[in-house]
């Protein structure tokens, strides 16, 4: 990589870990659009795997004091079955339908009024983690979803944040087989990402230290945006992809 390359990709790593500590989810979204300005998309998404993991380690261990299993543990099975759906498709949906079609739900969800119905599914804890875990599998897009299903319980901040934290981390865990066997994993992708790692870990600790000083509603507010964020980027990165 060049130094362009590489200072985008030094952006993108810090986004990753301020939404790995589970402050402003979303923004690991946009990793992947900063990524492919400088290199190809199949080349981002594998570079954003292994820095997934990486990062993931240093998060749960620094949210270990926080109890929170009680909030991620009904959504680990509904996601590991949304992930297997998607690992099944991952060779035939493009992952700009999903793009789109993830947008579009969790912005219906979250802006104006909407129908019971639709606010019962955002409160549905196994549906939007199944969400989850298929959008995760297909194009790294799990956050939107479990973070409007934590908005819409009003889940207090570190809570929320340790269990998204331990909850994605089982989830990248569950991914890693299937993209090592696509041959989408390489040494090269691990030391890239093991160069990204410093970036990465000053935005989870920034992740984590705002999450302990901001007010609930100022954080609520925060992940909020970060989600309308998020949306806006796979709304774009979709709509480019089908029209390209």
């Amino acid at each position: 990589m060049d130094a362009y390359a590489w200072s985008l990709a030094l952006v993108a790593a810090f986004c990753v870990g301020l939404g790995k500590s589970g402050f402003a989810s979303g923004l690991g979204t946009f990793a992947a659009p900063l990524l492919a300005a400088s290199m190809p998309l199949p080349q981002a998404a594998a570079l954003l795997l292994p820095l997934l993991l990486l990062l993931d380690v240093f998060s749960v261990l620094l949210w270990l004091g926080q109890p929170a299993r009680a909030i991620w543990q009904p959504w680990l099975w509904p996601s590991v079955l949304g992930a297997l759906a998607g690992a099944l498709l991952l060779d035939c949906l493009p992952a700009a339908y999903l793009s789109l079609l993830v947008a579009a739900l969790c912005l219906l969800l979250s802006l104006g009024p909407v129908g019971q119905d639709w606010q019962r599914l955002a409160l549905h804890g196994p549906s939007m983690a199944g969400l989850s875990g298929f959008a995760s599998m297909l194009c790294h897009a799990g956050g939107p979803p479990l973070t409007l299903h934590c908005l819409a319980r009003g889940l207090e901040p570190a809570p929320m944040a340790s269990a998204c934290t331990v909850f994605f981390c089982l989830l990248n865990l569950l991914k890693l087989p299937v993209y090592m066997q696509m041959d989408g994993l390489g040494s090269q992708q691990w030391l890239w990402a093991l160069a990204l790692c410093p970036a990465g870990l000053a935005g989870v600790v920034a992740g984590v230290k705002l999450t302990g000083r901001l007010s609930p509603s100022a954080f609520y507010r925060a992940s909020r945006l970060a989600m309308l964020m998020a949306c806006s980027v796979l709304l774009h990165d979709g709509w480019e992809q089908l029209s390209g």
